[in-house]
């Protein structure tokens, strides 16, 4: 339910902490929060040619809950709903310019901001 959600504005969703299991250079987002694109999907978005490793994109998108998880045992309380993504809008963050075009690490679309 929308009503549900308490936040409106953007939330920066680096890691609190590292993962136990993660390397000096291990991801400072998690894993789940990555899209993949392939190239029919590129197309859609109208990107004709693969961005540069750390292109940034403000993306928009709507979909719905497929999946809810409420339980807990003995690692404690787990929560989790899947969504999935039905339409999707992709664009330069408004003041770096054109789509596509590089910007640096995602640390700077944030000023490494939490």
């Amino acid at each position: 339910m929308i009503s549900m959600m308490k936040k409106s504005a953007m939330v920066n969703m680096k890691e609190a902490e590292a993962p136990v299991n993660a390397t000096a250079m291990g991801p400072e987002y998690p894993y789940g929060l990555r899209i993949s694109l392939d190239k029919d999907d590129m197309e859609k978005l109208g990107i004709k040619e693969l961005p540069e490793m750390y292109t940034c994109y403000m993306i928009m998108a709507a979909g719905c809950v497929v999946s809810v998880e409420d339980s807990a045992g003995q690692d404690g309380e787990r929560k989790q709903c899947t969504l999935q993504i039905m339409n999707m809008m992709l664009h330069a963050e408004p003041s770096e310019g054109k789509p596509g075009e590089p910007m640096g690490k995602a640390e700077k679309l944030y000023n490494g901001k939490q």
